[in-house]
């Protein structure tokens, strides 16, 4: 529609690719739901994305021994340090999980596996995984709350013995303690931090973009070759407009809005709002089943959501995964409960 509506400037072959990406996306999101509830894949996803995000963790800290690049802004090699913080946000509920999955000798080796997780996403230096970290355990706790009181005391534990580790370690003089401690100081100085400020302007692009073109937005791929007038805060008046027309837009949801209009903005957010509500309620229901795996998918959804508010990642194949995990949990708790009734 942007190209026929601009006669053709508005739209080219990056556009194109991105709409076969999304179809591809939409796809993957599918057709995880259907092998995944079908198949009944959840002890072998459970474990593959536990022991995959603990490999991830120990990988940031053979960085940090191999190359120093101890903190945020220190020039990660496996991949970017969003990217870390990222994934860890989006499946460390997975290995949250294993303190109520195991028993005996075991559990300890599940704690210690959550401290050298919570250890490398605090030296990584991403705010944003800091804060849905911290959110997805609070959900997670609520989820085995109401449905197995007696089943938090081993999460409690280890949760008051890390705030216990991470006082002491932060209470003494440390490389540790001094990089998160600076990271930490910048929530108290968010209006003179060039980070925060730029998503913050690319939030501003995001709503100037879809005021603009609020039906069908701006076109797949082209928010970085849009430009609109921006003010500019003062703490970023080191460069001009074309500077920033070129940045990512670090927010998922404006993003799309800019780019899809109402036009993508709804269905989307139909989905959203279909995942959030069933999910919860199937998570609920299956945990109440004396199943665990489900607050994992609950958490991850949730952790990976919030952190989208301050990264663009909807373009990925792995968020379309985690979606298709929600959508499978929906399936075997409606399954589980026909299945129940005819008994």
């Amino acid at each position: 529609m942007n190209g026929v509506l601009s006669g053709g400037t508005d739209f080219d072959s990056d556009g194109l690719i991105w709409i076969v990406r999304y179809a591809y996306w939409l796809l993957v999101f599918v057709i995880t739901a259907y092998l995944i509830s079908e198949g009944e894949l959840w002890p072998v996803i459970n474990r593959l994305l536990a022991w995959g995000v603990l490999a991830l963790a120990i990988m940031r800290w053979v960085e940090v021994l191999l190359y120093g690049n101890l903190g945020a802004w220190t020039r990660t090699h496996l991949m970017s340090q969003n990217s870390y913080g990222l994934l860890f946000s989006t499946f460390s509920p997975f290995l949250f999980t294993w303190l109520l999955e195991v028993r005996g000798s075991r559990r300890w080796l599940a704690a210690a596996a959550n401290l050298i997780l919570w250890a490398a996403a605090a030296i990584n230096g991403s705010r944003g995984s800091w804060v849905a970290i911290a959110i997805m355990i609070v959900v997670q706790l609520l989820l085995f709350l109401s449905a197995h009181p007696r089943s938090t005391i081993p999460l409690v534990i280890v949760l008051l013995f890390a705030a216990g580790l991470g006082t002491l370690v932060l209470s003494t003089s440390n490389p540790v303690s001094e990089v998160v401690q600076s990271r930490f100081s910048t929530f108290n100085n968010l209006d003179q931090e060039k980070s925060y400020q730029i998503r913050k302007l690319m939030n501003q692009k995001s709503m100037r973009l879809f005021a603009e073109s609020p039906i069908i937005g701006v076109g797949a791929s082209r928010f970085r070759k849009e430009s609109v007038p921006l003010d500019i805060p003062f703490v970023l008046s080191y460069a001009g407009q074309e500077h920033f027309d070129v940045k990512s837009a670090h927010n998922s949801y404006l993003s799309f809005l800019a780019e899809t209009g109402l036009a993508g903005a709804i269905p989307y957010g139909l989905l959203l709002i279909t995942l959030t509500v069933r999910g919860s309620f199937s998570a609920l229901r299956l945990v109440r089943r004396g199943q665990f795996w489900p607050a994992a998918v609950l958490g991850t959804f949730v952790g990976m959501s919030i952190h989208m508010w301050a990264i663009n990642s909807l373009t990925g194949s792995s968020t379309w995964f985690v979606y298709g995990l929600v959508a499978a949990m929906i399936v075997t708790a409606s399954r589980a409960r026909k299945n129940k009734q005819t008994t």
